[in-house]
């Protein structure tokens, strides 16, 4: 005769530790990676001269300024913990803060805290959408 006891507890905790090693090697190296990705793409983005204000230069808004190019940032977190973030801007800081959640077993925010930086978007340009979307595609390939 053969007896095969398996304790549930003993099983649970092996799930529990191979769910945090791919946390921790799999997919916060992943979310930093296209958070990375994100903020590079997002800053890359051509900027029109200021001499072509006036006529239509969709998707690409003149960036006089450069703090709403310099604010698309990423972080990311675990349990309100930030483990990785590139934040150019002290109101993208304030924005994460208030956005992250702090009972999320991993997160990656990614976005732009200047106020105004939805109403450029409403008017057609492309301050983080396409690089948000890239990120999210990233993402999706890597996780199949």
């Amino acid at each position: 005769m053969i007896i095969i006891n398996i304790r549930m507890d003993d099983l649970l905790k092996e799930f529990e530790a191979a769910k945090e090693r791919w946390i921790k090697e799999e997919i916060a190296p992943a979310l930093t990676v296209a958070g990375e990705h994100f903020v590079n793409n997002a800053k890359s983005l051509p900027s029109p001269p200021a001499s072509n204000r006036g006529t239509p230069h969709q998707p690409n808004y003149i960036d006089d300024t450069t703090n709403l190019r310099n604010a698309n940032s990423y972080e990311v977190s675990r349990k309100g913990s930030i483990l990785a973030s590139d934040v150019g801007r002290n109101e993208t800081a304030e924005f994460f803060s208030k956005s992250r959640d702090n009972g999320a077993d991993l997160e990656l925010l990614m976005g732009n805290g200047m106020k105004y930086a939805s109403f450029v978007e409403a008017k057609g340009y492309d301050v983080n959408t396409s690089p948000q979307m890239k990120a999210q595609q990233e993402l999706n390939d890597k996780f199949k």
